[in-house]
């Protein structure tokens, strides 16, 4: 892996970049970096790349976050509806086979997918006393029915499935922006080398390379007591 921090890639290509046509105007002929002769127009369009790849990130981590806080919102909607179902069979219930059966609440820090098979559960019990209790649906407080709460499950089961969609997508942007880094660190490492070849050494070309990697900064030691 390239030892080029990400946020200073673009900076140093176009270090490179204006060194590059500074050295082929000197040498009045392309110069080309083996083994597969890229140019400078290739370290442009990975520049290119590497700013779409920032951009993409950008747009995909916030559609992340939003996504989240929807899920967020919906999942505790969700558990305070499966709460207020459990207080109600508690209630109007006692001793019977669905209160023993209620599914228990799990922890709200828990990934938003590790509910739905309890919120699955609750809604199996909850048509189960639909059907011991027809024609009367045990609804909840402002008619909540079971129909309503399996929509909004649908809802969430859906929204977590994009949310995971949106991760994959971070996590291939990653991806793409690391090849990028990789070929543009390689390709600036090359032309070094070249260079060094094409121009005599203490050259001003020679001298005025960019170097890959900033320099460390050096450390002030206090000698005062």
């Amino acid at each position: 892996m390239p030892t080029l921090a990400s946020e200073d890639f673009l900076p140093r290509i176009d270090r490179f970049v204006a060194h590059w046509e500074d050295a082929e105007a000197a040498l009045g002929q392309q110069i080309t970096v083996p083994p597969d002769h890229r140019t400078r127009a290739d370290l442009i369009q990975l520049r290119t790349g590497l700013e779409g790849d920032a951009g993409a990130r950008s747009g995909v981590r916030v559609d992340i976050k939003e996504a989240r806080a929807v899920l967020d919102q919906d999942r505790d909607a969700l558990l305070g509806h499966l709460n207020a179902f459990n207080r109600n069979v508690r209630a109007r219930l006692p001793g019977t086979s669905f209160e023993r059966n209620l599914p228990k609440v799990r922890e709200r820090t828990l990934a938003p997918w590790r509910h739905v098979q309890t919120l699955r559960d609750m809604a199996s019990l909850w048509a189960d006393i639909n059907a011991a209790q027809a024609p009367d649906p045990f609804n909840l407080s402002a008619g909540y029915s079971l129909e309503q709460f399996q929509s909004d499950l649908d809802v969430f089961s859906a929204a977590i499935e994009a949310w995971q969609t949106q991760r994959q997508e971070r996590r291939l942007v990653i991806v793409g922006r690391e090849k990028h880094q990789q070929e543009a660190y390689a390709l600036m490492k090359g032309y070094r080398l070249v260079i060094a070849a094409l121009f005599a050494p203490g050259s001003a070309l020679v001298e005025s390379l960019p170097r890959l990697t900033p320099k460390k900064k050096r450390l002030k030691v206090s000698h005062k007591a």
